[in-house]
């Protein structure tokens, strides 16, 4: 079979019980670096690393709290799904500008050129919604778009890593 590692991010902890007994060989709680096939690999799920992500910062904390997991379980799900509707900046159709983006590679450059510097050959994040491999000291950024508007995915061959994009009709 095929080794499936889940790195949680946004409100992926709350299904862990779910997708840590049933879909995934292991959950990753936070970042982690993994050596795989002689390569060094730092995974992230994102979330939270930018330097104006303090707000969501403090939010991640508390959404990850057993105990607030537990009080939200206890509302009804409408209830709480208008909740997190209502704190979600990110509606159903989110979509950043152009600048934005940049402004978030760039951001995510510089997060990687010291993981890249210590050693790591790939620096592989998800969160942001943007697609793309980039050469940053030594190393690759590797931001894996999603699976909405791009259908992307990285394959690792065990000798190099590529970013390809699902074809419906292929």
């Amino acid at each position: 079979g095929v080794e499936v590692h889940f790195v949680t991010g946004n409100h992926d902890y709350w299904t862990l019980d779910f997708m840590g007994q049933t879909l995934t060989t292991k959950v990753y709680f936070d970042d982690v670096a993994l050596d795989i096939h002689g390569k060094r690999f730092y995974l992230t799920h994102g979330d939270g690393i930018l330097s104006w992500d303090r707000g969501y910062r403090l939010l991640k904390a508390v959404i990850r709290s057993k105990f607030f997991i537990w009080l939200y379980r206890w509302l009804h799900p409408t209830i709480g799904y208008g909740i997190a509707h209502a704190i979600s900046k990110k509606g159903r159709h989110y979509e950043h500008s152009q600048e934005y983006n940049e402004k978030v590679l760039k951001e995510l450059r510089i997060f990687s050129e010291t993981i890249a510097a210590d050693g790591h050959d790939y620096v592989i994040t998800g969160h942001y919604h943007q697609a793309c491999i980039e050469n940053v000291n030594g190393g690759k950024l590797v931001v894996l778009g999603d699976w909405l508007q791009y259908f992307s995915y990285a394959v690792f061959d065990g000798n190099e890593l590529e970013l390809k994009f699902w074809e419906a009709n292929a």
